[in-house]
């Protein structure tokens, strides 16, 4: 799995790479469901998701994704 990050102008951007015949529980910090776009997009409800306080954790398959939303920490 490989993953990078950034904080900018209070947007936080998470690009993760999870490899083929894989699966990975990623967590969003700061982050609010309705809030999240997925490769500019709103986050898809084919993309398992749960509030956990102030996070999003979400289930993920194999693939490329990249995240990005304004967070709140």
């Amino acid at each position: 799995i490989a993953s990078k990050w950034e904080i900018g102008d209070g947007v936080f951007t998470l690009s993760v790479t999870i490899p083929a015949n894989t699966s990975a529980t990623v967590t969003l910090p700061g982050a609010a469901n309705q809030s999240i776009r997925l490769d500019g997009k709103s986050l898809p409800g084919s993309v398992e998701n749960k509030q956990d306080g102030n996070n999003v954790v979400l289930k993920l398959g194999s693939g490329t994704y990249s995240f990005a939303y304004h967070y709140t920490f």
